[in-house]
């Protein structure tokens, strides 16, 4: 913490915090909609970094993340999604259906921190939809499906976090020190 050019500040995420992406791999290879039982990119993180003078959760910092699968791209950004499935339109022109969805969870339970409420999600992208959207009444838990011909559910701005209100994170109480 010294060194305030190259100190960098992290979060240990207690539950699963998972981003998957479904490329165009499945499309380009023939294979359409029959990789519904694993996604082709599935990013895990264990900690998040933030800047701490802005309090924003950088998402594309991997240091404490493990990756799995094979896709176009080498991770999962923290707090997106992204689908090339194109669900919703291919059953009235091509008669089938996928069951590939590009999904995230966000869980910042135990952390005592929070989403700010200014933070949202948008479908970005050609064609795509948010199927799902939840986030809890505290805004410690957000989740999306997306799915689209190549759409991505994705943070409307930086995401943001704070504290949360209330919160207790630890049951040890304070200690005066007192040096001789």
């Amino acid at each position: 913490m010294d060194s305030p050019g190259t100190a960098k500040e992290y979060i240990t995420l207690h539950a699963n915090n998972y981003f998957i992406r479904h490329d165009l791999s499945h499309v380009i290879s023939g294979i359409r909609c029959s990789r519904n039982s694993q996604p082709l990119m599935r990013t895990v993180f264990s900690k998040i970094r933030i800047k701490i003078e802005s309090m924003d959760i950088v998402q594309n910092d991997y240091s404490f993340s493990t990756t799995t699968g094979t896709s176009e791209v080498d991770n999962v950004r923290f707090g997106t999604s992204y689908d090339c499935s194109a669900e919703f339109w291919w059953p009235e022109t091509y008669g089938l259906t996928c069951q590939l969805d590009g999904k995230f969870e966000i869980d910042l339970s135990g952390t005592g921190i929070a989403i700010a409420s200014s933070v949202g999600w948008i479908p970005e992208h050609w064609e795509s939809r948010i199927r799902q959207f939840s986030r809890s009444a505290d805004s410690t838990k957000v989740s999306c499906l997306v799915i689209g011909w190549c759409g991505e559910c994705a943070p409307n701005d930086t995401i943001t976090i704070e504290p949360l209100h209330g919160s207790v994170t630890s049951g040890i109480a304070a200690q005066t020190v007192t040096c001789p």
